[in-house]
């Protein structure tokens, strides 16, 4: 088996570039967007549990991690076009996007493109694409989340794990949840989570895993999570990446939306690519 050594490097995108890591290897290569909050180190530990002949790129969101200083816009559209931009880069022929809450709702409107190359999609405990459950007052709550060291140990342990971190992962989220600007930081309460974008994913992510039981009517659609990690505060959350690492229950699709039921196994979802979409990304 042949290794790969992972690099940094940066990805042109619209008025800047997004610092990410990258590994060529096997494919299709896997593709990771981090939830709001977080940064390309946010799948570290699962990255180290890849094959190390698995081909990936881990990249810092437009705002967030070495990206701080690329202006928005932040929403979600333009984070789907910064998306597609960083996948052009390595020149994947074939790939999967693994979206992580914000980076979930990001795969899904990337994914209601059908860019060429996509073979699926993995979403973990993905915000919808539906504005499901946002208030004023659950928008105000939100946007507090990162204020100080305080506020985000809280996040940390009633919103974005199930169980204890480990000391130098706590450190790194404490870090990237710092780290970004304010107006990247209140583009997600404010702008990116009560978008509507079911107009773009409805009809598009349609499950063929045998995995998947699951039925769409109307505009609804599910929103997942792992069960043990339901609290109260900021609303139904999924854990974070670095518990995907640790043994536990699988992820399961629920009834947050009208009409939609089902499980799911491993957290994947399948789509069907049909048809070819395309960007025009700074070179």
């Amino acid at each position: 088996m042949t290794t790969y050594t992972p690099i940094g490097r940066y990805f042109a995108v619209k008025d800047g570039r997004l610092y990410g890591h990258v590994r060529e290897g096997d494919g299709p290569a896997l593709v990771f967007l981090h939830y709001w909050g977080g940064s390309h180190r946010t799948w570290r530990p699962v990255i180290e549990r890849l094959s190390p002949a698995q081909a990936f790129v881990s990249c810092d969101s437009r705002g967030w991690g070495e990206s701080t200083e690329v202006p928005g816009p932040y929403g979600i559209e333009q984070l789907a076009d910064d998306a597609q931009c960083v996948i052009e880069g390595p020149g994947y022929g074939e790939y999967v996007v693994v979206g992580h809450s914000m980076g979930g709702k990001v795969t899904q409107v990337l994914a209601s493109r059908y860019p060429a190359g996509l073979k699926g999609v993995v979403l973990v405990a993905p915000a919808p694409p539906a504005p499901v459950g946002v208030t004023p007052e659950f928008q105000k709550t939100l946007s507090h989340a990162y204020d100080n060291a305080e506020t985000i140990d809280q996040s940390i342990d009633q919103v974005l794990t199930n169980g204890e971190l480990w000391a130098e992962v706590r450190q790194q989220v404490h870090e990237d949840s710092s780290r970004a600007g304010e107006a990247a930081r209140m583009a997600w309460p404010r702008g990116g989570r009560p978008h509507d974008a079911r107009i773009y994913v409805s009809g598009a992510l349609l499950s063929r895993s045998p995995d998947v039981s699951a039925a769409r009517r109307g505009w609804g659609w599910g929103h997942l999570w792992r069960p043990a990690c339901r609290r109260e505060g900021l609303g139904r959350q999924g854990s974070a990446p670095a518990d995907l690492a640790r043994p536990g229950p699988s992820n399961r699709a629920v009834d947050t939306a009208p009409g939609v039921t089902g499980t799911l196994q491993h957290g994947q979802v399948s789509i069907d690519p049909v048809r070819p979409g395309r960007w025009a990304c700074p070179r």
